[in-house]
C-alpha cells in the first residue's frame, strides 16, 4: 500500500500495514493505545487516512482481562501525514523519474482517556504482547497459569473431592493458590475475540481448578473454613462470554450482554493482570467475581468522568435464585493521568427464595502514579447482609469491612517488586465462617519477565487471624500461616 510502511518510532510508537489499512500502537508509562485506519486515494492521487471505529485503551499494569471492552473511551485525534512525493531532476533540468522519498509518518495522539481498572470488567491484552488487528478481525490468544506453593504449617493432604474434578483445598483463605506442596495447574485459557466498528464479542474458554472454583459456591465452615461447594456445570468452561454494542450515532455509549466479570474490585481473577500472584481477602470474601446480565456505560466528561449501570441475576451464577434482580453502579473519575478514583456499588437479595434480605456492598479504590516506575493502589470495602443463618441455626445480620494497600516498583523492564498490606474484619462470623474475627495479611511479590510472554512470580505471604482455629497445620489448627509460592504465567496472542 503506497504511503504506508511497517516501522517503529521512539516512545513505543509502532505502525503496521495491512491491505488498504494500518494499525497504530502507542505505549506510555501506564497505557497502551490502538487505532485502526483506512486509506483512500483522491482524484489528485493524494492518500488520505481515516480512523475507523474507536481507539482502544488498556492499562499496562493492574487490570484484568475481564468483562466488556471499555464502553466510553473517547477516541483520540490521530493524524497521519502521507509521504510527500518529490520529483528528482537531472543536470539537464529534465525530469528523470519520480522517486518516493523515505516516508515519515507523524503520529499524534491527543488523549488521556479513562484509566483502565479491573473493576470495570474491561478486556485487557497480554501485557507483553500486542496483536494489532483490523476491524472485523477474528483473533485468538492462549494463557497457561500454574504454581508450586509450600505452606510452612505443613497442613495434611485433603483428598475429599468437592466436585468430580476438584479436591478440597488445604491452604486456607486463598482464592486459587490453595494447594500445599503440589505442582498445580491453575488455569489453561483460550480467548476468542471478534471486533467490528460497532460490535465486539469475547469468549474465554477456561480449563482447570480455577474454572471449577469460579463456578462453585463458598460455604462457611467453622474449623479451617470455608470450603468450596459444587461447581455449576452448565457454564463453568465459559469463564466469560459477552457481546457489546457501541452505536455510531452514540459513540460514548456501550451496551453489553452476557456472562461477564464483576465490575466490583481492583483485582481480576487472572493472575497476569494483577500485581501479586495471590488474591486479597477482599477479593475472596468481600466481593462477587462474575455475573450474568446486562451493562450500560456512558462517558460524561471527555477523559475525566464516566458512569456505568448493571443489572445481574445474582452473584457468581448464571441463574437467579429469587424473583428480584441484583443492581450495580459505578462512578469512574480520572482527573489526570496520574490519579484515578472509582466507586462501585452492588445490591440485591441473594438468598434462595427470599426477596427481602438484602446484600449490599460499597467499594472504593484509588490509584496513583508517583513516577514512571512507581504505582500505588488502595481499595476499601464495606458489606452488609440481612438474615444469615449460622451453624447453630441462629439468624443474624452480618457485616464485613476490609482494606488493602499495594505498591508496584519497577526496577527494570523485566523485574518489579510489589508489596501488599491488608486487613479484613468479619463482625459476626457469618462471612468467614467460625467466630467473629479479623484477618491480617502481608504479601511480597517479585516478578521476573523471563522471556516474551513468559513471567515468573516468587511470592512470600503471611496470614494471621484473631480466631485461633483459622488455619490447618500438621498438628491441628493455628491462628497464622506462611506460604512461599512460585507462579508461572505464559501468554500468547
Amino acid at each position: 500500500l503506497a504511503g504506508c510502511g511497517d516501522a517503529s518510532y521512539e516512545r513505543g510508537t509502532k505502525v503496521q500495514c495491512h491491505d488498504r489499512s494500518a494499525s497504530v500502537l502507542l505505549k506510555t508509562d501506564l497505557f497502551r493505545y490502538n487505532a485502526e485506519l483506512f486509506s483512500s486515494v483522491g482524484k489528485s492521487g493524494k492518500i488520505s487516512w481515516e480512523v475507523i471505529g474507536q481507539m482502544t485503551q488498556s492499562e499496562l499494569d493492574q487490570v484484568a482481562d475481564l468483562g466488556p471492552p471499555l464502553p466510553f473511551v473517547k477516541p483520540p485525534k490521530i493524524k497521519i501525514t502521507p509521504p510527500v512525493i518529490k520529483p528528482v531532476v537531472n543536470s539537464d533540468e529534465e525530469l528523470k523519474e519520480e522517486e518516493v522519498s523515505e516516508a515519515v509518518e507523524e503520529v499524534k495522539l491527543e488523549s488521556g482517556g479513562d484509566r483502565k481498572i479491573a473493576s470495570l470488567g474491561i478486556a485487557n491484552p497480554n501485557p507483553y504482547a500486542v496483536k494489532e488487528a483490523s476491524p472485523s478481525d477474528l483473533s485468538f490468544s492462549l494463557m497457561l497459569d500454574g504454581y508450586y506453593s509450600y505452606n510452612l504449617n505443613q497442613p495434611p493432604a485433603i483428598v475429599s473431592a468437592v466436585t468430580p474434578y476438584l479436591i478440597s483445598p488445604n491452604t486456607n483463605i486463598r482464592a486459587y493458590d490453595f494447594y500445599h506442596n503440589t505442582f498445580s495447574l491453575n488455569v489453561a485459557e483460550i480467548t476468542v475475540k471478534k471486533t467490528s466498528p460497532e460490535i465486539s464479542f469475547t469468549a474465554d474458554l477456561d480449563f482447570g481448578p480455577q474454572a471449577e472454583f469460579l463456578a462453585a459456591g463458598m460455604t462457611p465452615f467453622a474449623i479451617g473454613g470455608p470450603r468450596i461447594g459444587p461447581a455449576e456445570a452448565v457454564s463453568k468452561v465459559l469463564g466469560q462470554i459477552f457481546v457489546t454494542y457501541t452505536p455510531t450515532w452514540a459513540p460514548n455509549l456501550t451496551i453489553g450482554f452476557g456472562k461477564m466479570a464483576s465490575h466490583m474490585g481492583l483485582e481480576g481473577w487472572k493472575s497476569r493482570d494483577n500485581w501479586q500472584y495471590s488474591r486479597s481477602t477482599i477479593f475472596l470474601f468481600g466481593l462477587p467475581r462474575w455475573h450474568m446480565g446486562v451493562s450500560a456505560g456512558y462517558y460524561l466528561l471527555p477523559k475525566n468522568l464516566s458512569l456505568s449501570a448493571y443489572v445481574y441475576n445474582s452473584w457468581n451464577s448464571i441463574y437467579d435464585n429469587n424473583a428480584t434482580k441484583t443492581l450495580g453502579a459505578q462512578l469512574n473519575w480520572t482527573p489526570s493521568d496520574s490519579f484515578s478514583f472509582i466507586y462501585n456499588y452492588i445490591g440485591g437479595p441473594e438468598q434462595p427464595g427470599n426477596d427481602t434480605n438484602m446484600r449490599t456492598v460499597h467499594e472504593a479504590s484509588f490509584s496513583w502514579k508517583l513516577d514512571s516506575g512507581t504505582l500505588l493502589a488502595l481499595e476499601t470495602v464495606v458489606g452488609h447482609e440481612d438474615g444469615i443463618t449460622l451453624a447453630d441455626t441462629s439468624i443474624v445480620n452480618t457485616d464485613w469491612i476490609g482494606a488493602y494497600f499495594s505498591a508496584k516498583y519497577s526496577l527494570s523492564s523485566r523485574f518489579y517488586i510489589s508489596p501488599r498490606l491488608e486487613i479484613y474484619g468479619d463482625l459476626t462470623g457469618a462471612n468467614l465462617g467460625g467466630d467473629q474475627q479479623t484477618l491480617f495479611g502481608f504479601t511480597l511479590t517479585n516478578s521476573f519477565k523471563v522471556a516474551e510472554g513468559f513471567e515468573a512470580r516468587l511470592e512470600l505471604r503471611e496470614d494471621a487471624s484473631t480466631y485461633g482455629q483459622r488455619f490447618n497445620t500438621i498438628s491441628g489448627l493455628s491462628n497464622n500461616q506462611t506460604t512461599i509460592t512460585l507462579g508461572v504465567i505464559y501468554s500468547m496472542d
